[in-house]
């Protein structure tokens, strides 16, 4: 079963590793700007993150999600 929670500082090395995993280059300081400002949301199965949602309120002050 997967679960979505707020992101949070720790969380950043694994969603490292997903990046690397994926072929993304490191995306560790958009991340971290993200969880201290606006929202970063992390997808969670049997206790690993394995993704990330980046909500950001720059599309004309409505939501927008930034990163997937």
């Amino acid at each position: 079963m997967c679960t979505i929670r707020k992101a949070v500082l720790e969380d950043i090395g694994a969603l490292s590793d997903c990046d690397i995993e994926f072929g993304f280059g490191s995306r560790n300081e958009f991340v971290e700007r993200a969880i201290r400002r606006v929202g970063a949301y992390v997808l969670v199965q049997e206790g690993n993150v394995i993704g990330v949602a980046v909500l950001e309120y720059t599309f004309f002050e409505h939501d927008f999600i930034s990163l997937v």
